[in-house]
Order: C-alpha cells, then sequence, then structure tokens
C-alpha cells in the first residue's frame, strides 16, 4: 500500500492505511468498501493508456510480471469477480502485521508523533 499525503498527515494516513490491512486480515471489510475499491480501480484502469509513455510501461510491467498477453484484456472482469472471501483469504496469507515494514518519505520534522503501533522508526537522512 501506498499513499501520497501532506507531510503533517504522514501518521494519519499511515494509521488509516493500518486500519485497512488490519480490516482486510480479519475479514470485515464491507461489501461497500469493496464494490468503492472495484469502481475506483476500474474507471481509473483508462488513464493507464493515456499517453505512449503510459502504454509503455504497462507493457514492460505484463513482461517483468511474466504476466499474459490478454491480461490486460481480462483485468477488469478479474477484479469485477474478486470476493471479500479472497481478500481475506490472501490476506492471511501475506499480511504479518509483524514483518511490515514502512517507508516514510519527508520531511521528519513535520511528520508528528511516530505511532506506537508502527514500532520505532529508523531515521535516515541523505547526505547533504
Amino acid at each position: 500500500a501506498y499513499a501520497f499525503t501532506k507531510t503533517g498527515s504522514t501518521f494519519k494516513s499511515l494509521d488509516l492505511i493500518n486500519t485497512v490491512l488490519i480490516k482486510a486480515k480479519s475479514g470485515t471489510i464491507t461489501d461497500k468498501e469493496i464494490q468503492w475499491a472495484k469502481k475506483s480501480l476500474n474507471n481509473g484502469f483508462i488513464f493507464s493508456f493515456l499517453e505512449p509513455r503510459k502504454i509503455a510501461l504497462q507493457q514492460m510491467k505484463l513482461e517483468y510480471d511474466q504476466l499474459p498477453d490478454n491480461y490486460l484484456l481480462s483485468y477488469r472482469d478479474k477484479i469485477e469477480n474478486v470476493k471479500a472471501q479472497d481478500i481475506s483469504r490472501v490476506a492471511a496469507t501475506y499480511l504479518d502485521e509483524n514483518n511490515r515494514i514502512f517507508l516514510i518519505l519527508g520531511d521528519t520534522k513535520g511528520f508528528g508523533t511516530p505511532l506506537t503501533s508502527i514500532g520505532k522508526p529508523v531515521i535516515i537522512n541523505p547526505a547533504d
């Protein structure tokens, strides 16, 4: 998961992402939330093909991920077929709360107090 946000809302956004991941794993995502996500993904799909560089990027992703040539043709149908049980099953397999890694980029002075739920942050300052 990722988010682009204002510096001051960094940890609020991270908390929201954590909440969604926990809900996915516990099977408490609602049908309304799933329908919203499907609609968002499918409506945004067309924007992946508006420019030649975006089309090239999609083709590179297909090759890199070793997906079948017809993957993009069936993408929207696959999204529509996702069920709450699918999300819970995959989340239970891959979303281990103890092995999550968070990479947060930005002005650390503006982040505020780190969430205790993500552990103690390791701050890396780039060389000036």
